[in-house]
């Protein structure tokens, strides 16, 4: 009996030996080191969108084109560092997700140098999906209390945006796109529970500005006249993620 008690108790203890890191109070010594793990969210933005007729013996569109406001779900990862000195953290992070965040816009008519387009299905249409986003971003944080961690956060950030706009009827179609990976900056804030000494969560709040795209149309048949698209890739981000310190 004697026996078993012992290798019951060693048991024990080496079941306790490891679970007290995992379900252990945090401290404030805590959020030193590397992390990493994954989030949920949720974007939504503006497509600031302008359509310029070029060579139309200086005539243009009239009325303003329509702004798509592209929005969807975010999944993703992020791995990180930080340094601690008292309650201050310094730390730099990147994370990528893949984004659901997609809309079109259209008009049923738009008017040209003065003259409304009525005739033959008119249409002036935008359109923006944005399908991934990388950013690579310092930290600047502090410990309120030995379980919270709050910070600011910015840096570069990256992203895959598509564009698609046109504008004429059944007779003349002018058509715009462009796919690329455009490079911006981000921006926002952010707050971290440690639920135990190797587990957090957060809520995170970024602002991103990935710059703006442009293509020109084709020409009219008779090469008179052609339109310039631009498009912005501007918007928001709220995520909320599970970090798992080394």
């Amino acid at each position: 009996m004697g026996v078993r008690h012992k290798q019951s108790g060693l048991l024990a203890g080496a079941a306790l030996a490891f679970v007290i890191p995992f379900v252990g109070p945090a401290s404030a010594a805590d959020w030193g080191g590397f992390y990493g793990g994954g989030s949920l969210g949720y974007g939504w933005g503006k497509a600031e969108t302008s359509m310029d007729a070029r060579g139309a013996g200086g005539l243009n569109y009239d009325n303003s084109p329509p702004n798509p406001h592209p929005k969807g779900a975010l999944l993703g990862a992020q791995a990180g560092y930080n340094w601690q000195t008292g309650r201050f953290v310094v730390g730099v992070e990147g994370d990528a997700s893949w984004t659901g965040m997609s809309d079109k816009k259209k008009e049923s008519s738009f008017v040209f140098g003065g003259v409304p387009i009525t005739n033959a299905s008119p249409v002036m249409s935008s359109k923006q999906e944005i399908d991934w986003l990388v950013t690579l971003r310092a930290r600047l944080g502090y410990v309120p209390e030995e379980n919270w961690l709050v910070y600011a956060t910015g840096g570069p950030a990256w992203g895959k945006v598509s564009n698609k706009g046109s504008v004429g009827n059944d007779i003349l179609l002018f058509k715009g796109s462009d796919s690329t990976t455009n490079f911006g900056w981000t921006a926002g804030a952010g707050a971290e529970w440690a639920m135990s000494k190797a587990y957090s969560v957060k809520l995170e709040y970024l602002h991103y500005d990935l710059g703006q795209s442009s293509d020109v149309s084709n020409g009219s048949p008779a090469g008179l006249a052609q339109t310039k698209f631009r498009w912005d890739a501007k918007g928001d981000l709220l995520r909320a993620g599970v970090n798992f310190r080394f």
